[in-house]
């Protein structure tokens, strides 16, 4: 609706400011919900990805992740009445066992995290929704986008005063690329990788938004 347009523009927009801004854009929950020009039930609000504060925090909770997650999860769902637990699985056969660190380790880290995921949806009845992150559009978008991450990542480093990047070519840069099946996939061949009751689920929550 235009109205969860606005809130999201209004959200966006808080989060690009200082002092939020750290690294990237940021708000939190609170913050949304004091901002909003409309009605929350206005807009849809999933999870997050691997790197967001949820799925860190189960990576990260050093024993206290399940209580910290939890509290996070009811907060959320007491704010936004459509708050859905988004669901990912980067993972292709294509890539894995080829010497690709870096997307091993998230593909890893990104299991241990849906697991959890899952059994927290369940447990507090939050509705499942299956996503994939599209750094780029199709398939022959790739090579350009690890062109640019590469570059990005040489600049970076460069500007930082840092040793020059020694990944700084594409070619020599694929061991640290995350993004090898970033592009917009069938959402139904991802969803088969979940178990039967979240595959369904997951796929009618699309539907339903």
């Amino acid at each position: 609706s235009f109205e969860g347009y606005q809130n999201l523009v209004t959200w966006a927009s808080a989060s690009m400011e200082r002092p939020m801004y750290y690294n990237g854009p940021r708000i939190s929950l609170d913050r949304m919900a004091e901002l909003a020009p409309h009605g929350l039930h206005h807009n849809c609000i999933l999870s997050g990805c691997l790197g967001g504060e949820l799925c860190q925090c189960l990576l990260h909770g050093n024993g206290k992740a399940e209580f910290a997650a939890t509290a996070y999860i009811e907060s959320a769902k007491a704010l936004f009445p459509n708050f859905y637990m988004e669901i990912q699985n980067h993972e292709h056969p294509k890539f894995m066992g080829r010497g690709l660190t870096s997307y091993e380790k998230m593909v890893g880290e990104q299991t241990i995290v849906r697991d959890r995921l899952l059994s927290l949806a369940q447990d507090l009845s939050v509705p499942v929704i299956v996503t994939n992150d599209s750094h780029y559009q199709t398939q022959g978008q790739r090579r350009a986008h690890l062109a640019m991450m590469a570059r990005k990542q040489h600049r970076r480093k460069a500007d930082s005063h840092e040793d020059q990047a020694t990944a700084g070519v594409a070619t020599e840069f694929g061991t640290q690329y995350v993004y090898w099946t970033s592009y917009m996939r069938p959402m139904e061949k991802i969803a088969d990788t979940l178990p039967a009751w979240a595959a369904k689920e997951s796929i009618q929550s699309i539907h339903d938004i």
